[in-house]
């Protein structure tokens, strides 16, 4: 199997670590070809970072600081995990010189910049969006079950697992929407809580902070007109929930013949037959195994409903989806598939997240409209 070669922009970034993780446990599936680094100084710091990692295959990447050096190590592409400022005019000249690129979602401050992102892009089709989310193997179980019917047709989620445009992403995957009209109704609300650890681990004693929780509810318009059922969610997030132990991710999905959430399914033998499945994650390196400590699969009723697609590496979920990402990234580039999740898809992640964080600071209604990446 040809290796995933790839170029990455933002090296120094804490983001940028998982796929220097994912190209470190797997170094049969995919190639660092070249760091793309514009700043001299920021170049010396992943150079001294690379080293701390004790990468044997990282440690003699090539640093170059312009897309033209680039070019001479032929990437298949270019990661950029890059901030805001950066990415919008990072990605568009990358584009624009024949790169294909995978770029950490893009975080506007308002619609009209992301519109004018959008824009200013010519090469749309040569740019892809590094969303992870439904490649996680509890959210890809959850996508499989729905995809097997066993749940019927799905018309409301809860999700409380993932930020902004995130949360979106999975909201729209298991509902099964792609750019119809939304209507949106939010709260920011306040709660008293014990701080989590952060990217550094656990403070030196316990702070109680007010953690900020935003509940929107997200009403789709129906194909089927005016009167006719259509599918909603409620997206539910605070910040502590990626690191802090009290405050654990929730997912529940209702379809017209069951539901899931993170433990189990239930659903309908027939009509008047309920049946409850335990969904089971099967992991190696506890209980005494020597096996290496990652998901082997999860399993619903004696079937594997998510398999890891990296059996043996020693990666998280996180770090799984994002080597997953890269995979078909490659894959899309090569023309062996359709695309790894468009630049328009993450636009509208993006718009509805914008409009969650306008109905949770107003405490009105808003309304999406169809905006230039929905119209294809």
């Amino acid at each position: 199997m040809k290796k995933v070669r790839f170029a990455l922009m933002g090296a120094k970034g804490w983001r940028a670590k998982f796929y220097l993780r994912a190209v470190r446990a797997l170094p049969e599936v995919f190639e660092l070809c070249a760091i793309l680094e514009e700043s001299e100084a920021r170049a010396r710091v992943i150079r001294e970072q690379l080293a701390d990692l004790n990468a044997l295959n990282l440690a003699n990447v090539p640093i170059v600081s312009t897309l033209e050096e680039l070019k001479t190590f032929e990437p298949e592409f270019i990661v950029m995990s890059v901030g805001p400022d950066v990415l919008a005019r990072a990605v568009p000249a990358a584009a624009d010189a024949g790169f294909y690129v995978l770029q950490e979602t893009f975080w506007p401050v308002s619609v009209e910049d992301l519109s004018a992102y959008y824009g200013s892009i010519t090469a749309k089709e040569r740019v892809q969006v590094a969303e992870q989310y439904c490649l996680q193997s509890h959210h890809a179980a959850r996508l499989n079950v729905i995809a097997s019917g066993a749940l019927g047709e799905v018309g409301q989620v809860q999700v409380s697992a993932a930020h902004g445009y995130h949360g979106v992403s999975l909201i729209r995957h298991y509902l099964g929407i792609g750019f119809e009209p939304v209507q949106i109704i939010g709260r920011a609300l306040a709660t008293p809580t014990s701080a989590g650890p952060g990217r550094d681990g656990y403070a030196d004693r316990e702070e109680i902070r007010e953690d900020i929780q935003k509940v929107a509810i997200l009403t789709f318009a129906s194909e089927g007109g005016e009167g006719a059922p259509g599918k909603w969610a409620i997206f539910d997030f605070t910040d502590e929930t990626y690191f802090n132990p009290i405050r654990k991710p929730h997912t529940l999905i209702r379809g017209s013949r069951g539901e899931m959430d993170e433990r189990c399914i239930r659903t309908l033998t027939d009509y008047r037959t309920p049946q409850e499945i335990p969904v089971i994650r099967e992991a190696g390196g506890s209980f005494g195994e020597l096996t290496q400590p990652c998901i082997d699969r999860i399993t619903a009723g004696g079937r594997t409903i998510y398999e890891n697609p990296f059996p043996g590496a020693r990666l998280s979920d996180e770090e799984i989806a994002v080597a997953a990402q890269l995979a078909r990234m490659s894959a899309y580039v090569r023309g062996e598939s359709g695309p790894a999740y468009s630049l328009e898809e993450g636009c509208q992640d993006m718009y509805i997240a914008l409009l969650i964080e306008q109905a949770c600071a107003d405490g009105k209604p808003v309304s999406s409209e169809t905006m230039p990446w929905g119209r294809g």
